[in-house]
């Protein structure tokens, strides 16, 4: 009997019809497609962003094997923007916020209808944030 390989299909982004690397396998390649292919709500946090915070940032950095949405290398402070998909899975953030903070990292953790509906409130929390942390 012979054993044929099956390619699992690839994954199409529906809001850009890019296709997305399987992330398991390569975690920096599947950061950098993410990075390339942001959500409506990190695409305006990050612009919002440059035009009110001081701090750099950086997009889908991998950082102890995970890909936060936002990286604050200055202050080692991780920004998440939760979209709908975390309600099913809190206890998984739950265990990556307690391994970045083991770690010696701060989380912040925003929804993305809230960075949605008032962007530059959502980055002065974050900025407020980060400045409290430190």
């Amino acid at each position: 009997m012979k054993i044929v390989k099956v390619k699992r299909p690839k994954q199409v982004n529906p809001l850009t019809g890019t296709l997305r690397p399987n992330g398991k396998r390569d975690k920096q390649k599947f950061a950098e497609w993410m990075k390339a292919n942001p959500t409506p709500s990190e695409a305006l946090f990050l612009s919002t962003w440059h035009q009110f915070a001081q701090y750099k940032i950086q997009p889908q950095t991998v950082i102890l094997g995970f890909i936060p949405d936002f990286y604050v290398k200055s202050k080692k402070v991780v920004i998440e923007i939760d979209g709908s998909i975390h309600a099913s899975q809190v206890e998984y953030d739950a265990q990556r916020d307690r391994i970045f903070r083991q770690n010696g990292f701060e989380v912040l953790r925003l929804t993305d209808a809230e960075v949605l509906l008032v962007p530059v409130a959502s980055v002065l929390t974050a900025v407020d944030y980060i400045q409290n942390c430190t």
